[in-house]
């Protein structure tokens, strides 16, 4: 175990929950991206509450960058520790905690940069580097008009994230799904180039895009929300209850490798793939004509009942 493995003691500093914890991915499940996170209905937030006085922790995983996270976290009600960056980052800043599980910190800082290079270069474009979720969320009428937008999520520190999008006559946002293929392919490029580079790191780089929402995101993809969860549940030695809830098979395929410990559960409009998963291994699907968060509050009311 290394030194900072040792540094992460989550029941010595948060305590232990009663009945267990339920994980919760973040986007598509709470807060709906194409809608630009529209804000938790008062049911969502009861239900979280609920959840809390019965004795379950709910954390957000996500491949959300630590900070938003921890303020979509707060806006939720959830628990003040989150999982971020797909797996990359532990965080409770109420608590102090601030952990890298692969922290090649600086090989991320050095991509964010020849990335921005190259796409500044691009026909008139306009890069913004800053909190890109919350941009997307306030939907801004921006001050470029019939440009191309690179919105750099600057708030990730162990992976690579950006927004492409289009404005029209006025100003106002919308996604480009040619324009986000064509970044796709470029940022493919700049991964095998940075993996060439940085071999002797033995670094593995993975670039997926999201044409639905207009965003790309290079990761580590060594590092994911399971590895991150067996590494937290680790920590107690009670019998605990465990749950994830999510829409993409992503908040699966991988949690096989934590055991039996964590009962997966599927939102009404998830992957059908996710979906198969759940049924067969025993989890709670929420029915498809729920709404986006819906799906989720459902789960959750099942759990109560459950537990």
């Amino acid at each position: 175990m290394n030194e900072r493995e040792r540094k992460l003691q989550l029941p010595e500093i948060l305590g232990v929950p009663k009945k267990g914890i339920i994980f919760s991915d973040l986007d598509g499940v709470w807060f709906d991206e194409k809608a630009n996170f529209a804000s938790p209905p008062p049911e969502d937030l009861a239900i979280i509450q609920e959840a809390k006085e019965a004795g379950y922790w709910v954390v957000l995983n996500s491949d959300t960058g630590a900070s938003p996270l921890a303020r979509y976290s707060q806006e939720l009600g959830c628990s003040p520790l989150v999982i971020a960056e797909n797996g990359m980052v532990t965080y409770a800043p109420s608590a102090g905690i601030k952990e890298f599980f692969v922290p090649i910190k600086s090989l991320f800082d050095e991509f964010k940069t020849d990335a921005a290079a190259i796409l500044a270069s691009q026909s008139n474009s306009i890069i913004i580097m800053g909190d890109a979720t919350a941009i997307v969320r306030e939907d801004p009428i921006i001050p470029y008009k019939n440009s191309t937008v690179f919105l750099i999520n600057d708030m990730r520190e162990c992976s690579f994230g950006v927004y492409v999008r289009s404005t029209n006559q006025l100003g106002k946002m919308d996604t480009d799904t040619e324009l986000t293929n064509q970044i796709k392919i470029m940022l493919d490029k700049l991964t095998r180039n940075a993996m060439t580079k940085w071999s002797s790191s033995n670094v593995l780089l993975a670039c997926k895009s999201y044409p639905e929402v207009g965003s790309c995101l290079v990761r580590d993809p060594r590092v994911y929300k399971a590895k991150a969860v067996a590494r937290m549940i680790a920590q107690f030695s009670e019998p605990l209850d465990y749950y994830m809830i999510g829409d993409s098979l992503g908040d699966a395929m991988d949690f096989p490798s934590v055991g039996s410990r964590v009962t997966t559960c599927a939102v009404g409009n998830a992957d059908p793939r996710l979906k198969e998963i759940v049924t067969r291994t025993g989890g709670i699907v929420a029915p498809e004509d729920s709404r986006i968060s819906k799906g989720a509050n459902y789960i959750i009311q099942n759990i109560l009942q459950i537990g």
